[in-house]
């Protein structure tokens, strides 16, 4: 909902992949509202900026140690071998070019 709110995921792609309908997005909206992260409108409040980036650097620090245990050699053949696998998976719809996160594949 962050995603969305930040405008870097359609609401519809994030409500789709959570399986959300309408009463459950404007009901998780009201409820966040309530918190001080979002307006009643769905946008990011100060507070709801702050506590995004807080999540998004909790999740990269979280992330970093499997990554770290490999050398810049090893990440980029990483790399190179799941990228083409991942277009493929893209082509094939079986995922959307951009993810409920809003990265693509050039992320």
């Amino acid at each position: 909902m962050f995603q969305a709110a930040a405008g870097n995921t359609p609401r519809q792609l994030l409500a789709a992949a959570r399986d959300y309908d309408e009463a459950e997005w404007q009901a998780l909206v009201a409820a966040l509202a309530e918190r001080g992260v979002l307006t009643a409108d769905g946008d990011l409040t100060a507070a709801g900026r702050d506590l995004k980036r807080d999540l998004e650097q909790r999740t990269d620090e979280i992330a970093l140690p499997a990554y770290a245990a490999l050398s810049d050699d090893e990440l980029d053949q990483l790399i190179a071998a799941l990228t083409p696998l991942a277009r493929a998976v893209v082509a094939a719809g079986d995922m959307p070019k951009v993810t409920p996160m809003g990265l693509t594949l050039d992320d």
